[in-house]
């Protein structure tokens, strides 16, 4: 079973990578508006927009 232990720092990428320079500007953004539909959101905002702006690369 040890054969298929990975070590999950080897995954990360660099610090100048695209994805890396996505995330600080998504986690810089500020997603507090006031939320008019009714449910109370069980996720943060800049999920899903942070995968989309991934996804258009």
């Amino acid at each position: 079973m040890s054969n298929y232990i990975l070590n999950i720092n080897n995954w990360q990428p660099q610090d100048n990578h695209q994805v890396k320079i996505i995330d600080q500007i998504v986690e810089t953004i500020d997603f507090k508006g006031k939320y008019i539909f009714g449910r109370p959101r069980k996720y943060d905002l800049r999920s899903p927009f942070e995968i989309n702006l991934i996804c258009l690369l």
